[in-house]
């Protein structure tokens, strides 16, 4: 699902608002480890028009907050000016405020690299 969020994402707020799937920081009842969760709530936050969760955020722990927090962050400020698929290495490259920030989403891993 990440994959059809990145390469929609240019048709975001375009022809359509994008939808991502949910994210999940939860640690029951998921196989999702920590760094693919941190992938999937930062390309929904990138490349989405809406931020879901089935989670009980009220269950957060600091860092799980601190992860929210700067994804709300993404969504809120971040604008993506480009990506890049090598292989399965998908390159990003987002503006955050005044900086220019890359980073990379490996499809078969699922995590940020």
């Amino acid at each position: 699902t990440l994959q059809n969020t990145v390469y929609r994402g240019f048709l975001n707020n375009l022809y359509f608002g994008n939808d991502p799937d949910v994210f999940l920081l939860r640690d029951d009842n998921i196989d999702l480890s920590p760094e693919q969760k941190r992938a999937l709530i930062t390309l929904n936050a990138l490349f989405g028009t809406v931020m879901m969760t089935s989670d009980n955020i009220g269950e957060y722990d600091q860092t799980k907050k601190e992860v929210l927090a700067g994804a709300l962050d993404l969504f809120d400020n971040a604008t993506v000016t480009g990506f890049e698929r090598d292989g399965d290495i998908i390159k990003i490259e987002y503006q955050l405020r005044d900086q220019i920030h890359n980073i990379k989403y490996h499809t078969g891993k699922g995590v940020l690299v």
